[in-house]
């Protein structure tokens, strides 16, 4: 697991508990979206699952997922789905985004943006938010202390070099 000021994530869930979370790989509504996406054949990187802490800090690390900052929406090579298992609110950690972002190719950490530039999403549980690996996103400010978890099956396209080496870490029959 990883622990951070804002936020707690569970790493590979799928290694713990294979019953629970191996369909949500694979779904098909959402491998359909991925690959109009990537346009191109495309791997899991990571499966992690994210709950937002309660938190009251103002300021946001903004980052990007993908290797490298993209300005054309067609190469795009890696896209985060964001499984809500909780509701997503501007008050409970949802995931902030800057609108049009993931045109810029540029890094946020080299960008001063404004606040107000800064939008939370806003979905239902169990919706799914897709997030382009160029856009620029954090995980928001948990004011209201309620539960938000969600699941983050992170694809790239066959060619990237995943974030976990799936198939020298996990057993034979979660990897096929």
């Amino acid at each position: 697991h990883f622990e951070g000021e804002r936020q707690f994530q569970l790493l590979n869930i799928h290694y713990q508990n294979p019953e629970y979370f191996l369909h949500l790989i694979s779904n098909k509504k959402i491998t359909k979206l991925v690959k109009k996406v990537l346009n191109d054949k495309f791997i899991l990187s990571n499966f992690n699952a994210s709950r937002a802490k309660k938190s009251l800090n103002k300021n946001y690390r903004l980052h990007i997922d993908s290797r490298k900052p993209m300005s054309e929406f067609k190469n795009t090579f890696q896209i985060v789905a964001n499984i809500c298992i909780d509701d997503f609110t501007s008050k409970n950690g949802s995931t902030v985004v800057v609108p049009k972002s993931h045109l810029s190719g540029n890094d946020p950490r080299n960008e001063n943006i404004q606040k107000d530039k800064i939008l939370a999403t806003e979905a239902s549980k169990g919706s799914v938010v897709f997030t382009l690996g160029q856009t620029w996103h954090d995980i928001g400010n948990n004011i209201s202390g309620d539960r938000r978890w969600s699941i983050i099956a992170y694809y790239s396209c066959w060619w990237c070099k995943p974030t976990y080496d799936f198939v020298n870490t996990c057993n034979n029959e979660i990897f096929s």
